[in-house]
């Protein structure tokens, strides 16, 4: 049956958890920080007031920006910032969680409205910021809720056409995620060495788990330096250059993978492989791999996707996750 929670404090952390570990890219992890600001703007609450939300959404904005090394304007981000701004001014004279989620959601639209003037790659293309998109149908499930509305009854607008766009702020090849396990993990100091391997650099989490997402040219660098802060896990690469001239033949015919990397597997060491289709998967598994966790291009497998298959593997050392674009 359903989960029953003591509070609204304990629901906010799973949450926030939940979506951390289900984060498929960028604006998935920022999400996840934007639910972590909110379940420490209501440590200890039972239950929740209008100034409760109003306060949780200006914390959940603020974790958000700090997750992120060099914030890019146009994203979620700003549509998470103004409306937890319009938030903050509301509940001085709106007393009701109805009217503030309102305001909320009206400022949501006009912020992702403006995401295209902010991010000249969503001009460009004519589209809105999928993150900000994304935020925005969480604030809507919200208010039904409150409304005693359900998805089915609510009408909806079609959506805007939805675009997820990483701001070219260099020339790196690699897009690099994993996430390090420990104890006594500094967030802080591994964002900061991190940063000194490439951009877009978006390192989250807490003493026991950290996200790290990068570009980089040095995979192998990035995840050394993982392995002397903690156990490495769910480790994904990918080859952006490669994307990119996909996405550019797009109306031609696909092209072949690239060749897929040999994992060397000693007895004592688990490989876990992402591969699209069942041929890439025969093909890993031929090579020696443990598992082979479904996945690809535009459908990047989830953090706890790959924790699972990582568990799933009976090996007591450090497994590396491969992945068909290395």
């Amino acid at each position: 049956g359903e989960r029953v929670f003591d509070s609204v404090s304990e629901l906010t952390h799973v949450v926030a958890h939940g979506a951390l570990m289900g984060a498929r890219g960028n604006s998935g992890v920022i999400l996840s920080q934007i639910l972590r600001g909110f379940a420490h703007g209501v440590d200890g609450r039972d239950q929740l007031t209008s100034a409760d939300i109003a306060n949780a959404l200006t914390d959940a904005s603020t974790t958000a920006y700090k997750g992120v090394m060099k914030p890019v304007e146009g994203t979620i981000l700003t549509v998470v910032r103004e409306s937890a701004e319009v938030a903050r001014i509301t509940a001085v004279h709106e007393l009701t969680m109805v009217g503030i989620m309102e305001a909320v959601i009206e400022e949501a639209k006009a912020s992702l409205e403006r995401t295209p003037t902010l991010l000249p790659v969503l001009a460009e293309a004519g589209v809105v910021d999928a993150g900000g998109q994304g935020l925005l149908c969480i604030y809507e499930g919200i208010l039904k809720y409150l409304r005693g509305e359900t998805i089915e009854q609510a009408a909806s607008d079609p959506f805007a056409e939805l675009h997820h766009a990483e701001a070219p702020t260099g020339e790196y090849n690699y897009d690099i995620q994993f996430i390090i396990q420990g104890s006594g993990l500094n967030v802080a100091q591994i964002r900061e060495k991190i940063a000194t391997y490439g951009d877009s650099v978006l390192v989250v989490g807490d003493e026991a788990n950290v996200k790290v997402h990068v570009h980089g040219d040095h995979p192998g660098e990035v995840l050394e330096y993982g392995i002397t802060r903690g156990d490495v896990t769910a480790v994904i690469i990918e080859n952006m250059q490669l994307q990119y001239e996909e996405f550019k033949a797009k109306n031609a015919e696909p092209a072949l993978p690239p060749t897929v990397a040999v994992v060397e597997q000693p007895g004592d060491l688990g490989v876990v492989a992402v591969a699209a289709g069942d041929g890439l998967r025969r093909v890993f598994e031929s090579l020696g791999a443990s598992y082979v966790v479904p996945g690809g291009q535009t459908m990047n497998p989830s953090t706890q996707d790959l924790v699972d298959a990582v568990n799933m593997v009976p090996r007591d050392k450090i497994i590396p996750v491969s992945y068909t674009h290395i």
